[in-house]
């Protein structure tokens, strides 16, 4: 198994992925860097979508299949937010050369969305 141990103890070690992706984004609001915002709100998604599969299975082989699948599907929601919800603005120059913080929250919150979508649908 790859968590050990009672489900509180496993939750509680959870948790903790969650406040480490947390804190950094915590730290790029505090800084004033959009893109530490963006980066922070997608560690939160790829912690949910993490955590959810280990609630479901504790395979160390279904882990390692699901975090390229999770990884793919956090870079196309955030194409899909470039395409569909910002189409005259690319989200890569409005966070990193325009520090653009409206966009970086749109593109973290979409992708905490997903994730949380994802994981509520195999749950």
């Amino acid at each position: 198994p790859l968590l050990t141990g009672n489900a509180k103890d496993n939750q509680r070690k959870m948790e903790g992925t969650f406040a480490t992706a947390a804190v950094g984004l915590l730290v790029g609001a505090l800084l004033g860097m959009a893109a530490g915002v963006a980066f922070g709100a997608t560690l939160i998604a790829l912690a949910i979508l993490i955590s959810g599969q280990i609630r479901r299975d504790d395979s160390l082989v279904a882990l390692a299949v699901w975090i390229p699948i999770s990884l793919l599907v956090l870079l196309g929601s955030r194409w899909l937010v470039d395409l569909i919800i910002l189409p005259d603005a690319r989200i890569h120059e409005e966070i990193a050369r325009d520090r653009n913080w409206g966009v970086a929250l749109i593109e973290g919150s979409a992708a905490i969305g997903i994730a949380l979508l994802l994981d509520a649908t195999f749950s």
